[in-house]
């Protein structure tokens, strides 16, 4: 039996675990990426669970970009079918994939997430479009509006 890390009797256990999912709950240098490593591993080399099928959500894209590296040389080209990332990353993945499945949604397949900065500079370049003063239109205080709007009850919604 091939070990790539040594655990100890917890983490061993994890790692073998009937449950389909696990949780890992642990300090910094407990071995958590170990734990998380073997569990993968297990999974796809004795319970021969295609990688297309697990789920790793990690706190940070650093964690999971280590998760990929580290278990590349096991699981070789396997290691790409892994949905792996952050909480953010997964769910974003998932509805590009399947958005069409999502009853009622007016969100289609390409869609785009914009971030802070992103969102500031279409509005900054909105205005200017527009002809607008940049002066009594600023973009962060038309954000702010637009996210409090967004930010509403449904009920306070007017729907034109």
């Amino acid at each position: 039996e091939k070990k790539i890390m040594s655990l100890n009797q917890e983490q061993l256990s994890a790692v073998e675990s009937e449950s389909k999912a696990i949780r890992c709950n642990a300090g910094p240098g407990t071995g958590k990426t170990a734990v998380v490593i073997e569990r993968i591993l297990y999974l796809v080399e004795k319970k021969k669970v295609r990688p297309s099928v697990v789920l790793v959500v990690t706190f940070t894209n650093r964690a999971a970009n280590e998760l990929r590296q580290r278990l590349s040389p096991a699981l070789g080209n396997g290691v790409e079918s892994l949905t792996m990332g952050t909480f953010h990353r997964v769910c974003l993945r998932m509805l590009r994939t399947d958005v069409e499945l999502i009853p009622q949604t007016k969100i289609r397949r390409g869609f785009s997430v914009y971030d802070q900065t992103a969102m500031i500079k279409l509005t900054r370049d909105s205005i200017k479009k527009l002809g607008l003063d940049k002066k009594i239109y600023k973009p962060s205080v038309i954000q702010a509006k637009i996210s409090a709007i967004k930010n509403m009850k449904e009920s306070n919604v007017c729907n034109f």
